[in-house]
């Protein structure tokens, strides 16, 4: 999914997933969706576990005080 992508449906992806709590590290369907939701260290083991360094991590929607940042998003690179 590109940034773009994630700007024009954001509020739909919002909707389909504000009861879920990151902290409670759930993978599983959401009604249609396949959803992940896990917390920023523990994505972060998974992925450095599979041979990925993190490059970097920032929440979205962009501009909104962190407690309204519902989304993590993080660059990875393979090595």
């Amino acid at each position: 999914m590109t940034i773009a992508h994630y700007d024009r449906f954001a509020e739909g992806y919002w909707d389909g997933t504000r009861d879920h709590d990151a902290d409670q590290n759930e993978e599983g369907l959401s009604g249609d969706r396949n959803g992940c939701f896990l917390d920023h260290d523990t994505w972060r083991d998974y992925v450095t576990a599979a041979g990925f360094f993190q490059v970097r991590h920032y929440y979205r929607p962009p501009g909104l005080p962190r407690h309204k940042q519902w989304w993590l998003a993080t660059v990875w690179r393979k090595g």
